[in-house]
C-alpha cells in the first residue's frame, strides 16, 4: 500500500511538473513548427522520467539497414495510452490523435501539452487540414506518429488500418517506418488476457480505473520492433501503404492469447493412457528445449519462453521448468535486450525464479548454477557492492553446481567459477592458478565444447604465455573438424575468437 502511494505520488507529481512547464510554452510562444519541436523534446524526457516511475522498461528490436533520419513518419499498432510514453521516449515525435481525446478531462490538456495534433475524422475539411499540417511538419524535420487503427485494441490481433490521414505519406520524400509495440511481460510474467485487462485501455474501460491497476502493477516490459522503411512503391497510393504497413507489422506482432497449443494438448493427451500432467510437461519441455536450440533467433527464443513460462505456471512444484525459464530469461537479457532497457528485470526475475526452485530442491544443480548466474549479473546492474556483496554466495552455488552437475551448460559451473577467479581483483580473491584449475576441469567434464578451451586461452594470453594460449586456441579450433555433431551455439560462437589467438604472434600481443 505504501508502495503503491509513493508510486501515485511520484505520477501525480511528474505529471503536473510537465503540465506546469509545458503551459508555460503554449502561453509564451506563437503557435509553429518551433514550438511542437520544444513540446516534443519535452515530453520525450518527460516520458522516460513516467516510466521509470511507473516500473515500465522497454527494449528496441531494430530490423532496419539505419537509423530513421528527423522528419520520419511512424505507423504504430496502438493497444493502451502507455504506448504515446513509450514511443515518446525513444523518439521525440508530433502525435496525431482524435478531436475525442482532446475533449477528454485531463487527457485532453496532457496532449496538448505535448504537441499533439488533433483531427476531426468524420469531416472532410478537417481531414484536409490535418494531412496538410502533416506534411508541413515532417517537411520541417518533426517526427510524426499516427496510430491507423484509429482505437486501441484488445492485443489479440492488429485492427484494419483507417487509410485517410495515410494520405500525408503519399508521394511524400519523408520516410514511412512501421514500429510494432508488443507489450512482454507485466509482473515479472509474460503478458496473458488477464494482465493485459490491467495494462491495455480499449473498448468501455474508464481510464481512471485503468491508471489505478496499473500503479499495482510492476516489473512491465516492452518490446518496440523497429520494421524497415516502405518503399516509395509502397507509398504510391493510400491503400497500398495501408496494406504494406499492416502487413509489415502483423508478422512482427506477439498476440495475447490463450495459446491454442494448449487446448491442443488437451485434447490429445486425455485421449492416451498417460495423466495429463506428466504427458503436457514433458511436451512442453521437450518442444521448448526445440525452440531454445535455436535461441540466437529472437522468434525461436520467444517461443522457448513462452512454453518453458506455461509449464512454470502448471507445474510450479517442478524444478526443471523453472530453471530452464530461468536460462531462457538470461538469453533473452544478454542477446537481444539493451543494457539500458530492461537487463535488470529481466535478471531480477531470472534470479527470484531460480532461487525458489533451488530452495526447494536444493540438490538441483541446474537451480544453483542459474540462481549464480542471475544474481551475479543482477547484482552488477544494480551496483558494484552489491556484487561484491554477493560474491560469496555466488561462488558457494556455483560449488555446489559442480558437485552435482557439473557437465551443466558445458561444465559451465566450473567455467564461470574460473571466470570469476580471473576477473576479480586481487584483493577481492582473484586467483589466476584458481582460475586455470576450474578452466581445465571444465574442459575435463565437457572436452568437446570449445567455448572452455576460449576461456584457458584467455587466462593463458592475459598472463602474457602467448604461445600457451596458441596451441590451447588452436586445440579449440580442431573440434570443428573433429565433431561428428554440431557443436554448442556458444561453442560456435568461440571459433572467430579461438581464430583470433591462434594466430596473433607474440610481438603483436
Amino acid at each position: 500500500m505504501i508502495t503503491r502511494f509513493l508510486k501515485a505520488f511520484s505520477l501525480l507529481f511528474s505529471i503536473f511538473f510537465h503540465l506546469l512547464v509545458a503551459s508555460i510554452f503554449l502561453l509564451l510562444l506563437p503557435d509553429s513548427p518551433e514550438r511542437r519541436r520544444l513540446l516534443t523534446k519535452w515530453m520525450h524526457h518527460c516520458s522516460r522520467i513516467l516510466l521509470g516511475v511507473l516500473d515500465i522498461a522497454y527494449w528496441i528490436e531494430d530490423r532496419t539497414p539505419h537509423a530513421p533520419p528527423q522528419g520520419t513518419l511512424f505507423l504504430a499498432n496502438h493497444v493502451s495510452y502507455l504506448d504515446a510514453l513509450i514511443l515518446s521516449a525513444q523518439y521525440p515525435s508530433v502525435f496525431v490523435t482524435s478531436n475525442e481525446v482532446r475533449d477528454t478531462f485531463l487527457l485532453g490538456w496532457l496532449a496538448r501539452c505535448s504537441g499533439c495534433i488533433f483531427v476531426e475524422r468524420r469531416g472532410l475539411n478537417g481531414l484536409k487540414e490535418t494531412i496538410s499540417e502533416i506534411r508541413q511538419l515532417l517537411e520541417t524535420g518533426l517526427n510524426v506518429i499516427i496510430f491507423p487503427e484509429g482505437t486501441t485494441g484488445d492485443g489479440s490481433q492488429i485492427l484494419p488500418f483507417k487509410k485517410s490521414l495515410l494520405e500525408a505519406a503519399v508521394g511524400l520524400q519523408a520516410e514511412v517506418r512501421p514500429i510494432c509495440i508488443n507489450y512482454r511481460y507485466c509482473n515479472g510474467e509474460p503478458v496473458s488476457p488477464q494482465t493485459s485487462k490491467l495494462l491495455f485501455y480499449y473498448g468501455e474501460m474508464k481510464l481512471l480505473s485503468q491508471l489505478v491497476h496499473l500503479l499495482a502493477l510492476s516489473e512491465v516490459v516492452v518490446e518496440l520492433i523497429l520494421l524497415p522503411p516502405l518503399t516509395l512503391a509502397e507509398q504510391s497510393c493510400r491503400k497500398t501503404l495501408a496494406v504494406a504497413s499492416r502487413d509489415s507489422i502483423s508478422r512482427a506482432f506477439s498476440p495475447v492469447l490463450e495459446t491454442a497449443f494448449s487446448l491442443f494438448l488437451v485434447i490429445v493427451f486425455s485421449w492416451t493412457p498417460y495423466t495429463f500432467a506428466s504427458a503436457s510437461l514433458s511436451h512442453l519441455i521437450s518442444q521448448g528445449d526445440t525452440a531454445f536450440g535455436s535461441r540466437n533467433q529472437k522468434n525461436h527464443l520467444d517461443k522457448a519462453l513462452a512454453l518453458y513460462g506455461e509449464a512454470v505456471q502448471r507445474f510450479p512444484e517442478m524444478s526443471e521448468p523453472a530453471w530452464k525459464y530461468s536460462m531462457a530469461l538470461h538469453a533473452l537479457a544478454t542477446r537481444f535486450t539493451p543494457e539500458d532497457s530492461g537487463q535488470q528485470a529481466l535478471f531480477e526475475k531470472g534470479l527470484e525464479i531460480a532461487k525458489q526452485a533451488a530452495t526447494k530442491e536444493p540438490h538441483c544443480g541446474p537451480c544453483q548454477f542459474w540462481t549464480a548466474i542471475h544474481m551475479a549479473q543482477y547484482g552488477e546492474k544494480v551496483g558494484v557492492f552489491k556484487m561484491i556483496s554477493s560474491l560469496s554466495e555466488i561462488k558457494d552455488r556455483l560449488e555446489q553446481a559442480a558437485l552435482l552437475t557439473p557437465e551443466h551448460a558445458m561444465g559451465g559451473p566450473y567455467r564461470i567459477l574460473g571466470t570469476i577467479y580471473q576477473t576479480l581483483p586481487g584483493i577481492l580473491g582473484g586467483d589466476n592458478e584458481k582460475a586455470n584449475i576450474y578452466f581445465q576441469k571444465a574442459i575435463a567434464i565437457s572436452p568437446k565444447e570449445a567455448i572452455n578451451y576460449l576461456s584457458l586461452a584467455k587466462l593463458k594470453a592475459k598472463e602474457g604465455d602467448t604461445l600457451a594460449a596458441q596451441e590451447i586456441a588452436q586445440a579449440g579450433l580442431q573440434l570443428k573438424e573433429m565433431a561428428k555433431e554440431p557443436l554448442s551455439l556458444e561453442s560456435q560462437e568461440s571459433l572467430y575468437e579461438l581464430h583470433q589467438l591462434s594466430t596473433v604472434s607474440p610481438e603483436v600481443r
